[in-house]
């Protein structure tokens, strides 16, 4: 995300994260001040980052309470592992917030550890009642050349599943969280 973007690009950016942007006027300057909301993470108060208009239109965000709202997902999604909070927190922070929080949202839990190469989460899931449990891993790669330096920002997501029927299965590559999610639980 950049600093300068369009209104309605921070609705949709808003609407992908599950929050709402709220306008609101000052009475004295009659300038419209416009608050990005978040609903709940961890069972705090909600969460508010402020976005504000130049007199030319265009906009900048004050980053701190979304850098926070980061914070409280990467938490919530450590739960069952605190130790892992910190490890790879480079690429964690790359990753799109959005990306995290539809980890979040599909019951995933962070397992990054030191010795792999980059962040992982995973988690149980059924297809039915009755079958095995199944496994589902996701990790979050960052984009690196031969040397291990940094090319881009883009964050690709790998999916593996195993089970006792499937020791290990390994899924694909996708672009989107969206469509690693999907391809894990296909």
């Amino acid at each position: 995300m950049t600093k300068n973007m369009k209104l309605s690009d921070w609705e949709n950016y808003a609407s992908d994260l599950g929050g709402e942007i709220v306008a609101e006027m000052d009475p004295r300057s009659h300038l419209v001040r416009y608050f990005l909301v978040f609903s709940e993470v961890d069972g705090l108060h909600d969460d508010e980052a402020e976005l504000k208009t130049h007199d030319h239109g265009d906009t900048y965000f004050l980053y701190d309470s979304l850098d926070y709202y980061r914070e409280r997902i990467l938490k919530k999604l450590a739960s069952k592992h605190p130790e892992c909070l910190r490890v790879h927190s480079e690429i964690k922070n790359l990753a799109p917030l959005s990306a995290l929080k539809s980890l979040l949202d599909a019951g995933y839990y962070d397992i990054s550890y030191g010795n792999d190469e980059c962040p992982s989460y995973y988690k149980e899931y059924k297809k039915d009642e009755c079958g095995p449990c199944i496994y589902l891993s996701v990790y979050l790669y960052d984009d690196v050349n031969e040397d291990g330096e940094r090319v881009s920002e883009v964050i690709k997501f790998n999916v593996h599943k195993e089970s006792e029927e499937l020791p290990s299965g390994y899924v694909g590559v996708f672009d989107t969280i969206e469509e690693a999610i999907k391809g894990g639980e296909s």
